[in-house]
C-alpha cells in the first residue's frame, strides 16, 4: 500500500509540472481528483484521505493556492469517497465515473465556499464555480477510463477482481 500511494504522488507531482507548463486557457483536469478516485474506492477511505492531503498539498505548493486548505479540502474528499468504496462489491466503470464527477464536484463547492467566505485565504477566486467546473467535470468524465487503467496497472491488478497482471 505505501508503494502505491508513493507512486501515485510520483504521478500526480509529474502530472501538475507538466499541466502547470500548459497555456492557462487549456482545459485541465482535476488530477488529484482522477488518481484519488480510484485510490479511494479500492483502498479505502484512509488511503483516499492521504492521497487526498498529499495531492492537496503537491497543488497547493505547486499552483496559487494555500496549500494547508487546499489538503484539508482533498483529504475531506478522498474520505467520502473512501466511505462511498466501502458500500459493497468491486467498483465498477460506473462507480468510478461517479467517484471523480462528484469528487470534482466537492472540490469545486468547498474552494468555492471558501473563496467567497475568506477571501484574504489564497483560495482561487469565487468564479471557479462558473468558469472551471463544467469544464473540468467534462474533461475529467473523459479521463476516467484511463486513469482507472494507469490505477489498475499501478496496483497490479486487473478490473479490480484480483487477477494480477504483470507491470
Amino acid at each position: 500500500m505505501p508503494v502505491l500511494l508513493f507512486r501515485l504522488f510520483l504521478l500526480t507531482f509529474a502530472g501538475l509540472l507538466l499541466l502547470s507548463a500548459l497555456p492557462a486557457s487549456w482545459p485541465r483536469p482535476d488530477l488529484v481528483v482522477l488518481l484519488m478516485a480510484p485510490t479511494s474506492l479500492t483502498c479505502r477511505r484512509m488511503a483516499g484521505a492521504w492521497f487526498g492531503v498529499g495531492g492537496g498539498l503537491l497543488l497547493g505548493v505547486l499552483g496559487t493556492g494555500n496549500p494547508g486548505i487546499l489538503a484539508g479540502i482533498y483529504g475531506l474528499t478522498g474520505l467520502l469517497l473512501g466511505v462511498l468504496g466501502e458500500e459493497g462489491d468491486p467498483p465498477g466503470l460506473f462507480m468510478h465515473l461517479l467517484a471523480v464527477l462528484s469528487g470534482t464536484t466537492l472540490v469545486a463547492l468547498g474552494l468555492g465556499a471558501l473563496a467567497a467566505q475568506f477571501p484574504s485565504l489564497g483560495t482561487p477566486e469565487g468564479t471557479i464555480l462558473k468558469l472551471w467546473l463544467p469544464r473540468a467535470l467534462l474533461v475529467n468524465a473523459l479521463l476516467v477510463w484511463p486513469a482507472r487503467e494507469l490505477f489498475q496497472r499501478l496496483a497490479g491488478r486487473r478490473a479490480f477482481h484480483g487477477r494480477k497482471v504483470a507491470l
